[in-house]
């Protein structure tokens, strides 16, 4: 009784390679060039930013809207939510898009990182522009920086800062979902980012082992 020929990996993807037909020898090519490892990573770190994107929208609604026998009907019971989601994910997006025209003028490659801390910088920047403005209205109106902005500022502060990390982190996963871990913007975000920290290598036609006739 004859076995069946036992296949090596150096014979599958061999340049001079029979075994497999030309179909099946590019589709292991780039599968083996790619790496699944690096696939599912990718596809981890997409659904780990959607969530961290999701959850402070989530955790405040249950927060600041109010119980069914407590609101008073229309817009008036979710317009504290709008403004926390807007002050949120606005200040966040803000930092991103300054950072984002910055890189696309200058031609530099991005980083997940980098993200990260443009949407930490776009908080801290509105916190200190919502707050600071906010105590001189009350020094001027009213004598005191407490009239306006409360005894309570330096919770929210706390509060915006976590959720927002929030925010840039899932971004940032995001990114690297889209891009890896490094990729140029700009005209260059064409092609795979260069670096050791780039994308890895994709498999393409000048790349494809020759295949015999």
């Amino acid at each position: 009784m004859r076995t069946a020929p036992r296949l090596s990996c150096g014979r599958i993807f061999s340049p001079q390679t029979e075994i497999l037909p030309k179909a099946g020898s590019r589709l292991l090519y780039r599968w083996a060039t790619t790496g699944v490892d690096y696939a599912t990573t990718r596809i981890a770190a997409l659904i780990a930013g959607l969530v961290l994107i999701g959850c402070p929208a989530v955790w405040l609604t249950e927060v600041t809207i109010p119980l069914p026998k407590y609101r008073k009907g229309g817009y008036a019971d979710f317009l504290f939510l709008g403004q926390t989601l807007l002050a949120i994910y606005g200040s966040v997006l803000l930092g991103i898009a300054v950072y984002w025209v910055r890189a696309t003028r200058s031609g530099q490659p991005s980083f997940p990182i980098e993200i990260f801390k443009a949407g930490m910088l776009g908080v801290l920047a509105v916190c200190i522009v919502f707050f600071g403005g906010a105590s001189l209205y009350g020094l001027a109106k009213y004598g005191s920086a407490d009239k306006a902005v409360g005894n309570l500022w330096g919770m929210l502060v706390i509060f915006w800062g976590i959720l927002g990390a929030f925010v840039s982190a899932g971004i940032a996963l995001l990114f690297y979902a889209w891009r890896g871990p490094a990729g140029p913007v700009g005209p260059a975000s064409a092609g795979p980012g260069k670096g050791p920290w780039s994308s890895p290598p994709r498999a393409t036609p000048e790349r494809l082992p020759p295949q015999s006739n």
